[in-house]
């Protein structure tokens, strides 16, 4: 199976994607990049976000919802991933990464997701058909709106290829 890559996207693109689902996390801080991985799920390309390490995680049990990176190395919030452009997407090459810290954080969290890559995909599937097909409520209050955010994924590209 395809390993699964870091990338980052523009800030730009969150904004336009905010203005029609309010579930779209934002980068809060901007001291560093908005990461996360790139999953196909029903022939979309999907950016799940990662959060950086907090102390409410260690309670933490992951779910469909969301993946805790063992030893409170983060979590990758699958209810709030994106339908994205891949021209829109931006590799993370660990190489580039000055602060090392910070590097072996994204070094061990990466070790983690490559282990665990296809359970990381299995419930990413699992829950996308949670939302669009099946409809449960629970779900549909907590994640983005997959479809429609698909829909203005498309549109947001037709509209820069035209730019």
């Amino acid at each position: 199976m395809k390993r699964l890559h870091f990338y980052n996207i523009k800030d730009e693109y969150i904004k336009y994607l905010y203005q029609f689902d309010n579930k779209v996390p934002f980068n809060k801080e901007c001291k560093r990049p908005y990461i996360g991985i790139v999953l196909d799920i029903n022939e979309n390309t999907y950016f799940a976000p990662m959060f950086s390490p907090k102390k409410q995680h260690m309670k933490y049990k992951s779910n469909v919802t969301y993946v805790k990176i063992e030893k409170n190395l983060g979590i990758i919030k699958l209810n709030n991933m994106i339908p994205v452009n891949k021209k829109d997407l931006f590799y993370i090459d660990f190489n580039n990464i000055k602060n090392e810290k910070y590097k072996n954080l994204l070094i061990q969290q990466n070790s983690y997701i490559q282990i665990n890559s296809d359970r990381i995909r299995k419930n990413a599937d699992k829950l996308y058909k949670f939302v669009t097909v099946d409809k449960q409520d629970f779900f549909l209050n907590i994640c983005c709106d997959f479809k429609k955010l698909e829909e203005k994924c498309r549109e947001y590209e037709k509209k820069n290829r035209s730019n």
